[in-house]
Order: structure tokens, then sequence, then C-alpha cells
């Protein structure tokens, strides 16, 4: 596993990085952190430090960046990634107007923390303060100013295994973490897709479990 970045999930705590480095390690994966990929081709990885490693299958996960039509936009404050870069208020800084959340916000409501992540929850939680944001806009009222409560991340690392940390104190792992996390998917499948029809998916997983394959590569 390469990273560039100092450690293995830069977005969640040290805690959850920690932990998942043990785990992985435990698997057998060797994890390389500040390792920047120069280029990539048939048979093997180049890092701009002028090393490499021979490799015939490789998966490249390039994280996560705004929609590209966010590229189009002139005249908005953006950062290395395109997001818009937005007040607490979740109002751009180029236009109190133009709202943006989720994957499209580079949101840094309080001044001395981090840059919120990509994060399923931060996103969910800022569509909710959108709906009161936007009519207090329109009514000409004052802003109300976001606030994240993190709830904790869940980390799965397979079938059977995952590691996690609740409201930024308590940790859990193994079986544990691994059923939080596909009761927390489900729950997500609930949401979008309504209780009657998540049932549907989730008994339709169980029946097919033993046929499925076990990874898909296309």
């Amino acid at each position: 596993m390469i990273e560039a970045a100092e450690r293995i999930l830069p977005a969640l705590s040290e805690t959850i990085a920690k932990h998942t480095q043990q785990q992985l390690g435990q698997y057998g994966i060797t994890i390389l952190t500040k390792h920047r990929v120069a280029r990539v081709d048939e048979n093997k990885i180049y890092f701009t430090d002028g090393t490499t490693i021979e490799a015939e299958l490789k998966v490249w996960a390039a994280g996560i960046k705004a929609p590209a039509v966010i590229e189009t936009l002139k005249g908005f404050k953006k950062d290395h990634i395109n997001r818009l870069k937005v007040y607490a208020t979740l109002q751009t800084l180029s236009d109190p107007n133009v709202f943006a959340f989720g994957d499209c916000a580079h949101c840094q409501p309080i001044a001395n923390k981090s840059v919120l992540g990509p994060r399923a929850q931060v996103a969910s939680q800022q569509a909710s303060f959108l709906v009161e944001a936007m009519k207090a806009r329109i009514q000409g009222t004052s802003q109300p100013m976001f606030k994240f409560s993190d709830k904790g991340s869940l980390v799965s690392l397979s079938h059977h295994k995952a590691v996690g940390e609740l409201l930024g104190q308590i940790n859990v792992q193994g079986f544990i973490a691994k059923s939080m996390y596909v009761s927390l998917y489900r729950l997500h499948q609930a949401t979008i897709h309504g209780y009657t029809h998540a049932g549907l998916l989730t008994a339709k997983d169980f029946v097919t479990r033993k046929i499925a394959p076990k990874i898909k590569l296309h």
C-alpha cells in the first residue's frame, strides 16, 4: 500500500490510522508512506524520489476531488482539488448567494482546526444545516453557523474485521466494529432507497453471498 501523505487515512484520526496500519500489518501488507507516485507502466511503479517497485497488478485509488463541473465555474475561490472555499455559513467566499457543501466545499468552521474532510457524515450534516441556512438567506435573517459533530469513523478492512473510533474517544475493533460498519451501511441504504427496498437489498445480499465473486476486476 502506497500513501503520499505522512500517514494512511489522513482525513481520520491518528488513532484510527495507527490501528488500521497494525491490522494491515497482520495481513502481511507492507505500507509505504511519504511515497509520491510519479508514473505507472505495465511493469513498475515509479516514485518521485527515483525509486521503483515492480508490480504486474495495480489498483489506483486517487482519492476524492470536487466534481469536474466546478472547474468551469469562474470567479470562485477554490482549493487545490477544486472545492469551493466557504465560510462557516457554507456561503462561498466569492458570492453569498451561492452555497456549497460536501465534496464540493472547502470548509473550515474553526480557524485553528483542520479543514473538514470529504466524509459522508460531514456532507449529511451540512445538507441538513443548509435547509435552515438557505431559508435564512431567502428571508433576509442572520445566517446560522455550521458546527460539525464528529460521531466517529469506521474503516472496513475485510469480511470480518474493521477498526473505528466513536465520539472521538471510544476505540472499537474486530467483529464488533465490522457489525457496526454493516449496520451503518444498511441504514445508509434505507435513507437513500427507503426501508422496504433496503430490506430487499439485504435479503438479496444474504442469498447471493455464497455465489457472488470475491472480487470484481471490471
